[in-house]
């Protein structure tokens, strides 16, 4: 995971904890509901720290899960000092999904089209943050047929099954699952107006946008200013969603990082 290059690179004296997805485990529901992932984070936070002010951060949907932990942090009068958002989209933002996508309360059926996006994003996902070597789907993928996908699917399965050669492909699809509950929970997660201080880490780039139905994902800075009642700060980050927690990416993410955590210092707060 890239958020150890990351914290390497803030160096030793700064406190840095990650927090890894819950329910992993093929006999667990993974979790559809963003504000029980947010509270469930925060427990563990607190077993580390009891009270704040809490620096919190997250990149991509873990912005969104630590935007609500700061958000029921303030509700519980705990003071929030920064919160980094990397690279993150407001749920509503997001185009690739519909609002309100497979709420827990109101199930609804997955059409093909939604199933196409999901799988989609998931093999992208997996492209660019485990296996570089997998080619890419072709840029008419979404419009073929079931079967014509078929061999495309599993010549990837194939390719991340050696990847992951102890969990195979129960791992694999136990990976799409909990990526699939994510993308319900960020769906019909509706945020309210934070009362602090976000600073946003932008890629500068956008991701490939192959088989993407809107061609790039659109800049969510207007969205999370209009999330925040201070002014939003961005900080332009080199290399697109992916590749900015990469090398050499990464180590300018680091610096930014590190000239905001400065300013909260020379504020007096406290780390």
């Amino acid at each position: 995971m890239s958020y150890v290059a990351l914290a390497r690179y803030l160096g030793e004296e700064q406190p840095f904890y990650g927090l890894q997805v819950a329910h992993l485990d093929e006999n667990e529901r993974a979790e559809t509901r963003l504000k029980t992932m947010a509270a469930e984070y925060l427990a563990a936070v607190r077993v580390v720290q009891p009270e704040g002010p809490y620096w919190l951060g997250g990149w991509s949907m873990g912005g969104i899960v630590a935007f609500e932990m700061a958000q029921q942090l303030q509700q519980e009068g705990q003071p929030v000092a920064l919160l980094a958002l990397l690279d993150s989209w407001t749920p509503d933002s997001d185009p690739r999904y519909p609002a309100g996508y497979h709420l827990p309360t109101q199930p609804q059926p997955v059409g093909a089209e939604l199933e196409t996006q999901l799988l989609i994003d998931f093999l992208r996902h997996l492209r660019s943050r485990y296996a570089k070597e997998l080619p890419p789907l072709p840029d008419d993928f979404r419009q073929l047929g079931p079967h014509e996908k078929l061999p495309y699917i599993l010549e990837h399965a194939q390719m991340l099954e050696q990847v992951f050669p102890e969990g195979g492909l129960s791992q694999l699809h136990r990976l799409l699952q909990v990526f699939k509950a994510n993308v319900r929970a960020m769906s019909s997660y509706v945020p309210q107006v934070y009362r602090g201080r976000v600073v946003l880490f932008q890629a500068s780039e956008w991701f490939a946008a192959a088989n993407h139905p809107h061609g790039q994902m659109p800049d969510s800075s207007t969205d999370w200013q209009r999330l925040s009642t201070e002014p939003l700060l961005v900080r332009p980050v080199p290399g697109d969603h992916y590749t900015m927690l990469a090398e050499p990416n990464i180590r300018v993410l680091a610096e930014q990082l590190k000239l905001c955590l400065h300013e909260m210092e020379l504020m007096g707060v406290a780390k």
